[in-house]
């Protein structure tokens, strides 16, 4: 009902959850007159004297040299988009691992931060979504509840069940992993549910 709002942004003025801590450092930011470079790529962290002093950064197509008074804080998000990284540490199956991450989140701050000594652990895990994957459209949308309500099964391509669709979607999926074999793939896994279950439920986008 905020219409005054609408007419200027699709986004709304008021903010949670994740948005809400962005918008407060956000603020925090502007308060202190701290500049914001977007459409900016780290490429490496200056380390002398036994110290990171900085950062290389490309910035608009120019590489620039960045010198920290205090220090460097890397707050990159993960490496979802890196498909060599998700190889090497992530669990199987990862060839069929289809992300709603930004397509710019490929680990390389953890890269840069590994390069210099840093600490560098809890690398096999994430925050385990089933996504629905609609053909035509490149971003997968979360299926945070669709899988749990009553009348539908969850089925691998043999038509076998992987895990109780009841369990909540971190654990489901990696429950789907625990079973996973390359005979038996629990990705893709398909739906299946009868016009009932249609009729009463919201599917997908």
């Amino acid at each position: 009902t905020d219409f005054p709002w609408r007419f200027k942004s699709k986004i709304a003025r008021r903010l949670t959850c994740g948005s809400a801590g962005v918008a407060r450092l956000r603020i925090s930011m502007m308060d202190r007159n701290m500049p914001l470079w977007r459409n900016t790529k780290l490429i490496e962290l200056v380390r002398e004297d036994g110290r990171v002093q900085g950062a290389v950064i490309e910035r608009e197509g120019k590489r620039m040299n960045v010198k920290a008074e205090r220090g460097v804080i890397l707050a990159a998000g993960g490496f979802e988009q890196n498909h060599a990284m998700r190889d090497k540490y992530l669990p199987k199956p990862t060839d069929t691992h289809w992300s709603a991450g930004v397509p710019t989140n490929t680990g390389d701050a953890i890269g840069a931060g590994v390069s210099v000594g840093a600490a560098f652990k809890l690398v096999d895990g994430g925050w385990w979504f089933p996504v629905f994957c609609v053909p035509g459209e490149p971003t997968p949308y979360l299926a945070v509840m669709e899988k749990s309500y009553p009348g539908n099964i969850c089925v691998n391509r043999g038509g076998k069940r992987v895990a109780n669709e009841s369990m909540n979607y971190m654990a489901y999926v990696k429950a789907a992993f625990a079973v996973h074999s390359p005979e038996h793939p629990s990705s893709p896994l398909y739906m299946v549910f009868d016009a009932n279950f249609r009729a009463k439920y919201l599917i997908g986008p």
